[in-house]
């Protein structure tokens, strides 16, 4: 009977049929497989901050100047119908869909050969959490820790002060917009932390963090990120 019961539930909790097509879905996973297989992939990306390129290696803007992180990783192009996926998350609750995509980027952490310490998301502040009533970034992480085995840490980094809102502002404007937004709460020193967001735009929140947690001893910081938006590059 309780085994009824959790099957009857579930099927209240999990996504049966595609958000996209209304086909039927596999794995609790809110896509099918061909609408997963059709979404927008970057194929060479710099190997530093993740922007699309035409050849491997870095691209211009980091040689010029290395951002403090160590490297991006990007599931997803961010274009329709990712940014769609990711507005359902964020605004309509469609909290599944922190599973998909904390699946699309367990394969990325697999193929790394430096295995990270601790996952942590980008924290969003109190206030906008209250209003919001629960931080993206952590749902994707704590599932991909679930998935992966490395523990993820909700708490290590906090924001400290509540910005204006990120979009349609330049790369240096979100940078004066975040400078002192973050604190570390935790133990830092000589950890390889791995920083898990829905989407990056310019890189300068990724750069913010990666600044704050390796000036409290952090020897490694990285970033795994659900899509990359390629109309600009200013991290």
């Amino acid at each position: 009977m309780v085994y009824k019961l959790g099957r009857h539930a579930l099927r209240f909790l999990l996504p049966t049929s595609c958000l996209l097509c209304r086909r039927a879905t596999r794995h609790g996973l809110c896509l099918c497989p061909d609408c997963i297989g059709d979404l927008p992939e970057p194929l060479i990306t710099c190997d530093i901050c993740a922007l699309p390129l035409g050849s491997p290696g870095t691209c211009g803007r980091c040689l010029a100047r290395h951002p403090d992180y160590d490297g991006i990783q990007a599931a997803l192009l961010y274009q329709p119908p990712v940014s769609q996926l990711v507005q359902r998350l964020k605004y309509s609750h469609r909290i599944h869909v922190a599973h998909l995509f904390a699946s699309l980027l367990l394969p990325l952490l697999a193929s790394r050969e430096d295995v990270p310490d601790v996952l942590v998301p980008v924290p969003l502040h109190s206030g906008r959490m209250r209003r919001r009533g629960f931080n993206q970034a952590w749902e994707i992480t704590r599932r991909l820790s679930r998935l992966c085995g490395i523990p993820a840490d909700p708490k290590l980094l906090t924001r400290s002060r509540s910005t204006p809102a990120q979009t349609g502002l330049s790369a240096s404007q979100r940078q004066r917009n975040l400078r002192d937004a973050f604190c570390v709460n935790g133990e830092t020193v000589k950890l390889h932390i791995a920083v898990i967001d829905d989407v990056m735009t310019t890189g300068s929140t990724l750069q913010t963090i990666a600044g704050t947690l390796k000036r409290s001893g952090a020897t490694r910081v990285t970033g795994l990120v659900v899509a990359r938006a390629v109309k600009q590059h200013q991290a």
